[in-house]
């Protein structure tokens, strides 16, 4: 184990990382660091846990620090553009599963709709308004770091009031369990497809998702971040001479236009993806690491 220096709470303190961790750290410093990462051969999912039948694999281009403020504003934005018609296309084959719900529970699709939009909205709304009294965002700021742009989510244990703390290890120290990056992904190139089980959601988790997937129309995508809690990748870097070796061969005709103005207005970048990374390289050219 190492230690690292990380703000909790509002405060500096000292944390213990795996080795792996703090490479993760350390390269997100590194001289040539950029908005860009490459992950190679980043595995999702555990099969036998959480419906995963096999895992995908996939080599994984990322713009890194985006704003959660323009993400929200432009999520919002989205969402009131929306209808009723639009997200039940957006959801193609689960509409008959959704509507079979909704029969079941007694509530029409417009009724669902308004309850999930109104939901979108309040929850971005409690965000903005910087309100952290619910339990979910609570048990956020007691379980997780912050360090430069990454987020880090501590070794927890169950308290004597039922609820996740970080436990302190002989050391004294706090234990960092995962790094997680918050990202948009620019292009993916699936080595394996990967298999799930099908997910038996509540009616408005369904209408829900559907908005989510309707957004999609104009380029928006929801707010992910990377866990780099295990090895579940082979190589990844920050260093943006090196990710645009990894990404060169990639032609202009694969890349989604509308997500590339999506994400270069949520990360701030200068220009389209692939402009801005080739105008990071020139700036790093001669600080190579």
């Amino acid at each position: 184990m190492e230690t690292r220096t990380v703000q909790w709470q509002g405060a500096g303190i000292t944390v213990n990382v795996t080795e792996q961790g703090a490479k993760i750290l350390d390269a997100m410093n590194e001289g040539a660091r950029g908005r860009f990462a490459f992950v190679r051969n980043h595995v999702s999912g555990v099969p036998g846990k959480d419906g995963c039948i096999a895992s995908k694999v996939s080599d994984l281009w990322l713009v890194t620090n985006p704003r959660y403020d323009l993400y929200r504003e432009r999520v919002r934005t989205g969402v009131l553009a929306l209808d009723l018609p639009t997200v039940t296309v957006a959801l193609r084959e689960r509409y008959d599963d959704l509507a079979a719900k909704a029969e079941k529970a007694g509530k029409s699709l417009l009724e669902l709709y308004e309850t999930a939009k109104n939901d979108i909205l309040d929850s971005l709304d409690k965000t903005d308004a910087g309100d952290r009294s619910d339990a979910h965002r609570q048990g956020h700021d007691t379980c997780y770091a912050h360090v430069g742009i990454a987020t880090l989510h501590l070794h927890t244990v169950t308290g004597e009031d039922g609820r996740k703390v970080p436990a302190i290890a002989e050391n004294g120290h706090m234990t960092v369990e995962g790094v997680m990056i918050p990202n948009f992904i620019v292009h993916r190139r699936v080595h394996v497809a990967g298999e799930w089980k099908p997910v038996n959601s509540r009616a408005l988790t369904i209408m829900k998702e559907g908005i989510m997937a309707a957004l999609r129309q104009y380029g928006i995508r929801g707010w992910r971040t990377l866990n780099f809690a295990k090895s579940n990748y082979t190589t990844v870097t920050f260093n943006s001479l090196d990710v645009f070796g990894f990404v060169r061969d990639v032609e202009t005709a694969e890349l989604d236009v509308q997500l590339g103005e999506y994400i270069r207005y949520i990360a701030e970048l200068d220009a389209c993806p692939m402009d801005a990374l080739k105008a990071e390289c020139e700036r790093f050219a001669t600080v190579r690491v």
